[in-house]
């Protein structure tokens, strides 16, 4: 079987044929990601900042060499597993009254470290928004106690507290709105040129010296505007 080539005047012309449906198809996957994104509870999300300094100890005239920062950047990466560990998870839980298992308390806790730096971010993301404050906040508590009671270290500052948000980061309605309506036009364009590609009925002499190789010699024209 002989490959169709579409060329690109074709191309519109199909699309520009089936625009209804594509029309449709595009309106369709808005209102879906419209109202989809409209009944999502609202996510709040916060977090406390951290940073990973001397350990209690130091002389303060003491210099700061290499050895003790690259002691420090080696430690944010124990941190940042510790942070999230079951003991933590528990001591929130029972802190702030709440019901909350350790998966759920892994999937509202993240840990940012920023790269080659001695800070760390504890981020929450929570529906209520000062829930999320408070998590975030007695994480970073906790964990300072973790750390001095397991590394016998003493070198946590926090330089941020957590704040209420005010402002939901999620869902994006007008965002996903506007997914929802690209990937639905997209959805309308496949179809249109799926129904084209496979649609083998003859409707033109074109299509006839094309699909069956046969030069057209003349054409009965319809009389009164009407087929018979």
């Amino acid at each position: 079987m002989e490959e169709r080539e579409i060329s690109l005047s074709e191309l519109f012309g199909i699309l520009r044929k089936r625009l209804l449906l594509i029309l449709l198809l595009t309106a369709l996957g808005a209102g879906a990601a419209f109202g989809i994104s409209s009944i999502l509870p609202k996510q709040y999300e916060t977090f406390t900042t951290l940073l990973v300094g001397r350990p209690e100890g130091y002389q303060a005239e003491q210099d700061l060499n290499v050895n003790d920062i690259l002691f420090n950047q080696k430690l944010v990466g124990t941190y940042a597993e510790l942070i999230k560990s079951r003991s933590v998870a528990e001591k929130v839980n029972e802190n702030l009254g709440l019901e909350m298992d350790f998966e759920t308390f892994k999937e509202k806790v993240n840990v940012n470290l920023v790269n080659d730096t001695e800070v760390i971010r504890i981020v929450v993301r929570d529906t209520n928004a000062l829930r999320a404050k408070d998590i975030a906040n007695e994480t970073a508590s906790i964990f300072s106690e973790t750390v001095v009671d397991a590394m016998k270290i003493d070198n946590i500052q926090v330089v941020d507290y957590a704040v209420e948000p005010e402002n939901a980061v999620a869902p994006r309605i007008l965002l996903n709105t506007a997914l929802g309506a690209i990937i639905g036009m997209i959805i309308g364009m496949m179809i249109a040129l799926l129904k084209e590609i496979l649609d083998k009925t003859v409707k033109t002499p074109e299509d006839i010296e094309e699909k069956l190789g046969l030069t057209v010699i003349g054409s009965i024209p319809v009389i009164g505007g009407k087929e018979k």
